[in-house]
């Protein structure tokens, strides 16, 4: 138990000795209050070493905790010196390296990765010897490819002696296809809860699809990010992706709960607390895929603790990370519509705020023939 504290409290705020997360903390923050490197001596800064991955392939930010440097490439977990890059441990695992290339979670004394085959391991930080493993997805339906059904794909975390992954769902014929979200025992493995993004038939929520038919079934919402925690509040905090199917907006009138949205999460039960959904009814693939940012800040002479969630279209939402509830006002706007595929009349968007890139495809880019598209 002093170990899952201690990892707790270190990673609870901006690094000033390792990169304990891929985020760098809990907070998703990226920020590190060391001050050797600035302005001043950035221009003369060189590389210390090099580590080949030979044919592998890596996406993953490492991770640095204990004196170690833990990173993922190709079916493989590293333990590296972060000093010499020299490898002090590696662990091959048979599952493809999709969910391999994202990075691992690290706390209790061992290291936490996400496979491709929907499972979440743990090995001993020392020595790279699995401790456990678990099937966080459904079993693999018989003659079905692995890479087909679900998987891992963003890096879990930890804290308070639980770790929290999302599972993404695959086109795989599955009772309950969905994305979700899964709490499991640091240390032993198991599952300790389970929130589905699509609600099943008396979920609240269900309410949001239609009723004449068991679209919901196909999921979507899948989770493609490492999740924020907030320790103090007891909340862990993810984005989901669009529904299913992605374009096929005809056959799911409704909002689709809890698809294109942040939802936050009781870590010890997985209860929902609340949730926000950026856009409704999604039909543009709005995945909220950029990992949400923890921050406190003051707003009108207030402090507060605020969650900044980055739709795809390049708008910026700032949400009371303990209710849910907009910092900065949001309004629904009416939006263009399409009666075949039930859009939503509106869409949620900043109060004057900014768009980050351009709203359509430049008319350069378009090539003869055919219709610049735009957002919505």
């Amino acid at each position: 138990m002093a170990l899952a504290m201690m990892a707790s409290s270190a990673l609870a705020g901006p690094s000033n000795r390792d990169w304990a997360a891929v985020g760098g903390d809990l907070s998703n923050s990226h920020y590190s209050t060391l001050t050797r490197i600035g302005p001043g001596n950035v221009k003369s800064l060189g590389g210390a070493w090099q580590h080949k991955f030979e044919s592998e392939r890596s996406r993953a930010t490492p991770v640095v905790a204990d004196g170690k440097m833990f990173v993922t490439a190709g079916s493989h977990a590293y333990a590296l010196d972060p000093k010499t890059g020299a490898t002090l441990w590696a662990h091959e695992f048979s599952s493809p390296p999709f969910g391999l290339f994202r990075g691992v979670a690290v706390g209790g004394g061992l290291v936490y990765v996400g496979l491709a085959d929907s499972s979440l391991a743990a090995l001993d930080e020392s020595s790279g010897k699995e401790v456990w493993s678990q099937l966080l997805g459904d079993e693999k339906p018989p003659n079905v490819p692995q890479m087909g059904n679900q998987w891992v794909t963003g890096a879990p975390a930890y804290a308070n002696g639980v770790v929290v992954a999302g599972v993404s769902g695959g086109r795989a014929p599955s009772e309950r296809n969905d994305g979700r979200i899964l709490g499991v025992d640091a240390k032993t493995g198991k599952i300790l809860w389970r929130f589905h993004v699509v609600p099943a038939p008396g979920e609240k929520g269900h309410e949001t699809w239609p009723r004449d038919n068991d679209v919901w079934k196909k999921g979507g919402g899948a989770v493609w990010v490492t999740p924020a925690v907030d320790p103090a509040l007891g909340l862990v905090y993810l984005g989901t992706g669009n529904a299913i199917p992605e374009l096929g907006g005809e056959v799911r009138a409704g909002d689709n709960l809890y698809t294109a949205a942040v939802v936050a999460l009781d870590i010890k039960t997985g209860k929902l607390r609340w949730h926000y959904q950026t856009t409704h009814h999604d039909i543009f693939e709005q995945d909220l895929g950029t990992p949400l940012v923890l921050y406190d800040g003051d707003v009108g002479g207030k402090r507060v603790k605020g969650l900044a969630a980055m739709r795809t279209d390049g708008y910026l939402f700032l949400l009371d990370r303990r209710t849910g509830k907009p910092i900065i006002p949001i309004e629904e706007r009416p939006v263009p519509q399409d009666a075949k595929l039930k859009t939503a009349p509106t869409q949620p968007f900043p109060v004057g705020a900014d768009e980050v890139g351009p709203n359509c495809v430049p008319k350069d880019m378009v090539p003869a023939g055919f219709v610049p598209g735009c957002y919505f």
